[in-house]
């Protein structure tokens, strides 16, 4: 066993590449704060939960176009495909609250033009 500080399970690594992600998603992304606070943890939270799986298909992936003896070990593929996954869960995140967004507009569109039509 390593010497690597591990909490939950996740390595320092990999739970630094998952916060550091979070991190710039919330700072450099647009929109309200509570936008910006949701993308973050979601981004977080799919890092937490997607790394591993990740990580296998990123090393599956690349061993198209490199050597075995070249490729990274899962342990090494960690962190990076931590702060993939990451920015993935935020930007589905950010269009799963575009789309509710923009159909809660919609819908009160659709009420304020019934209602003026009534009147």
């Amino acid at each position: 066993m390593s010497s690597e500080a591990f909490f939950l399970g996740v390595s320092a690594k990999v739970g630094a590449a998952g916060l550091i992600g979070s991190a710039v998603g919330m700072v450099l992304g647009t929109g309200k704060w509570w936008e910006r606070a949701i993308r973050g943890v979601v981004g977080a939270a799919v890092a937490y939960v997607a790394h591993i799986p990740t990580s296998k298909f990123m090393i599956g992936l690349m061993a198209w176009a490199i050597d075995k003896e070249y490729l990274p070990s899962q342990a090494e593929m960690e962190p990076v495909s931590a702060f993939f996954a990451g920015v993935v869960g935020m930007i589905v995140c950010q269009a799963v609250i575009n789309a509710v967004t923009a159909a809660r507009d919609k819908a009160d569109d659709y009420v304020e033009h019934k209602m003026d039509g009534d009147a």
